[in-house]
């Protein structure tokens, strides 16, 4: 079934019955503008509506860490993000080797735009931040480029898988 709707065709993807009386098609949507479409008609009093819904497919933006952040090992920093759609929880993750390898931050938890991070105990030059939706890994984000986790000097100097070079003065 086509309709036609503000001059644009759209095909109307499935109908259910609604309350025996009438029924409800949807699943129209023009993604160009944003909107989806839903046509309600009842056959015993011959009324109909369409109903105009504001659209956003889900999708998620890392605003912090995105990369060039200079952070120390053990200290805590918020990662921020921003959404569009309808995302519940989200998943946080980081890398220490520029995406090779993932570590999770937190499996699921609330999508408040914000989560503090208390850093690792690692020293990377090559660090990212990932976040997912958690019902659905399609929809992420990742670092636009590497961040430095550094480690603290008394712990730098401690750590006996360290190599030091010494330069010329």
């Amino acid at each position: 079934t086509v309709y036609f709707l503000d001059q644009d065709t759209f095909k109307i993807a499935r109908s259910f019955p609604s309350s025996g009386l009438g029924y409800c098609w949807h699943n129209a949507v023009d993604q160009a503008n944003q909107r989806v479409f839903a046509l309600y008609a009842n056959r015993t009093l011959g009324v109909g509506s369409i109903l105009v819904f504001d659209y956003h497919e889900p999708s998620l933006t890392l605003v912090s860490p995105d990369g060039g952040e200079g952070w120390t090992a053990g200290s805590a920093h918020p990662i921020t993000w921003k959404n569009t759609g309808t995302i519940a929880d989200v998943k946080l993750e980081y890398s220490t080797n520029g995406g090779a390898a993932w570590t999770t931050i937190a499996a699921s938890t609330p999508n408040t735009l914000s989560y503090d991070w208390t850093l690792p105990n690692v020293g990377s030059l090559s660090c990212l931040v990932r976040i997912s939706d958690a019902a659905n890994a399609a929809v992420n984000d990742t670092s636009d480029a590497p961040f430095t986790i550094s480690l603290p000097l008394g712990q730098a100097l401690d750590n006996p898988g360290l190599t030091w070079e010494t330069g010329g003065a």
